[in-house]
C-alpha cells in the first residue's frame, strides 16, 4: 500500500481538475502534443549527450512516451514499485515485456538490473500539474518526492517534468518534501525553471 505524504484539500482539489484537462485533450491534439515533446526531448537529449535516462510508462491520460524510448540510443530505465511501497527504477528497453505493477502501472520484471537514482544523467517525470516555479503535483503518494531527496542536499540527474500544456497552473502548494523540478516540457516547449 503506497504511503500517502499529503491529502490536504487544496491538492486533492487541484489533482480532480489537472486529470479534468488532460482528458479532456482531443485526441488529435493528444497525438501531435506527444510529438512536439517527443522532438523536443530528442533534440535536447543530443545536444546534452544525456546517455542514462528515466523515463516512465504513461498510464491513464497521461502523455506517453514509448515513441520516443524506441528512438534513443541511451541506457534507459523505468520505475517499478516494490512490495515495501519505495520506487526504484530498472533496466529497460523498448520492446521488452512489462509487467503489471502497482496501481496498474506497467514496470519491468523484478530481474531487471537496479539504476540508483543519483546515476540518471536525466529523469523524465510524469505529473498532473506543474508551475512556473518547478513545483510538480504528482498523484500523492510521494514516489519521485523520496527517490529524489538527496537533490536537497546535492546535485544530481536533471528532472524534467513532461506534461501537456493544460496541465500548468499559475501556483501550486508547496510541502517541504517537495522536489522540484529543473525543466517542464510541453508541446509549447521547453521551459527552464529558474531559481
Amino acid at each position: 500500500m503506497p504511503f500517502l505524504l499529503d491529502a490536504s484539500p487544496d491538492k486533492t482539489a487541484l489533482r480532480t481538475l489537472a486529470r479534468q484537462r488532460r482528458r479532456a485533450l482531443a485526441v488529435t491534439q493528444r497525438i501531435q502534443a506527444q510529438a512536439e515533446v517527443a522532438s523536443i526531448l530528442q533534440q535536447r537529449i543530443a545536444r546534452h549527450g544525456w546517455r542514462r535516462i528515466a523515463g516512465y510508462a504513461a498510464v491513464a491520460s497521461e502523455l506517453d512516451l514509448s515513441p520516443l524510448y524506441a528512438q534513443l540510443d541511451v541506457e534507459l530505465a523505468l520505475p517499478a514499485i516494490e512490495d515495501a511501497g519505495l520506487m526504484q527504477f530498472r533496466r529497460w528497453q523498448p520492446g521488452e515485456p512489462l509487467v503489471p505493477g502497482p496501481f496498474a502501472i506497467a514496470q519491468p520484471d523484478r530481474l531487471a538490473v537496479v539504476i540508483e537514482p543519483h546515476a540518471f544523467d536525466a529523469v523524465l517525470l510524469p505529473l498532473l500539474g506543474f508551475d512556473g516555479r518547478g513545483v510538480r503535483l504528482g498523484s500523492g503518494a510521494g514516489y519521485y518526492d523520496r527517490c529524489f531527496a538527496f537533490r536537497c542536499r546535492q546535485t544530481g540527474p536533471v528532472l524534467i517534468g513532461v506534461a501537456f500544456a493544460v496541465q500548468q497552473f499559475d501556483a501550486l502548494p508547496v510541502d517541504p518534501w517537495d522536489v522540484r523540478l529543473d525543466a517542464v516540457v510541453s508541446e509549447r516547449g521547453w521551459q527552464d525553471i529558474s531559481g
